[in-house]
């Protein structure tokens, strides 16, 4: 297969074409003049373009004579709402318009979106596809608008989106922080009722963009994917401990406790016009109750089965951090 990936350099993007690449596809990354390509150059032997999301034209090269067309590039930290949904909807529009336009023999174009576009749940409940979305954050809501944006087009290219939990794993910075404070003897317990959230390891998640990618059934539709656990963060944190052979003392955080540094981010934020991971809108996500979501249609529709548990995933990770130097 000719494949073109956006968003390699990221973390998920990263392992999506090392796996790829060890499948015998023909990988194309879309690049920006200013990504690092640090991590894809290790991989040897991906093609690279140069193009912009939101520069149309600059997009034309890349979509031509593609089998596959894997769509991960985007923001997660933004300045304000314009420029979330300028970049994650305006940019997803412009790759599509583009694939439509340029290449009539696609076979599937996957747009990886995020469980923040479905919104949070109850510790109860995991969120299902035909529950109605409801972001909360604008992160989410550009994500929605993007999904929105992509089925648009269902009826002129095969699509399907993909909304994924949490995913950790090698080279992840996002989860890294947990594994950082456990391997320091420490945990962090929000205080009042427990936090819930699913997960997935990256390589199951790549394992489920490939059968997505490659099953009729999954057509023009919308898919979470987990590993259909529920964690609390104790456990989360208890696991990576247990991995890691570290006995951890407990601080308890009040979770009100965390709009105070990102009240502080935010005024820098807007007096620099740079985007910061910890913001208001991330705490926001935070401070819900739970955020889960079940993978039983993407099993139904594609056969998809995690291979790892949170301890075999959190063991392979660990090992990854302590072999680069991260822990």
């Amino acid at each position: 297969m000719r494949v073109l990936v956006t968003g390699g350099t990221g973390f998920i993007g990263y392992h999506l074409v090392n796996t790829l690449l060890q499948l015998n596809h023909e990988v194309t990354c879309l690049i920006r003049e200013t990504s690092n390509i640090r991590w894809l150059e290790s991989l040897g032997d991906p093609e690279y373009v140069y193009g912009e999301l939101r520069n149309p034209d600059s997009l034309t090269a890349a979509v031509e004579q593609k089998d596959w067309i894997f769509h991960l590039a985007g923001i997660v930290t933004g300045v304000n709402r314009a420029h979330y949904i300028e970049v994650n909807q305006g940019g997803t529009r412009n790759l599509i318009q583009a694939t439509a336009r340029q290449n009539s023999g696609l076979q599937k174009f996957v747009f990886v979106s995020s469980q923040s576009a479905g919104g949070p749940t109850t510790p109860s409940r995991p969120k299902t596809e035909d529950m109605p979305d409801k972001p909360v954050t604008h992160y989410g809501e550009s994500k929605l608008l993007a999904e929105e944006t992509v089925l648009e087009y269902a009826n002129t290219i095969p699509v399907s989106i993909v909304r994924p939990p949490v995913a950790y794993g090698p080279l992840d910075v996002g989860v890294q922080i947990f594994f950082q404070l456990v391997a320091r003897g420490w945990q962090v317990k929000f205080t009042g009722p427990e936090f819930y959230l699913s997960l997935i390891y990256v390589e199951d998640l790549v394992e489920a963009l490939l059968q997505v990618a490659a099953h009729t059934r999954a057509t023009g539709e919308r898919f979470y994917v987990s590993d259909n656990v529920r964690y609390s963060m104790t456990e989360i944190q208890d696991t990576i401990a247990q991995v890691m052979e570290i006995s951890t003392h407990t601080v308890p955080l009040p979770r009100k406790l965390l709009y105070v540094p990102a009240v502080i981010s935010e005024c820098f934020i807007k007096l620099l016009r740079k985007p910061s991971f910890l913001n208001y809108q991330k705490i926001k996500e935070m401070t819900q109750p739970a955020w889960l979501c079940s993978a039983e249609k993407l099993q139904r529709r594609t056969g998809f089965q995690p291979q790892y548990t949170l301890s075999s995933g959190a063991r392979k990770t660990v090992d990854w951090y302590r072999t680069h130097g991260w822990i």
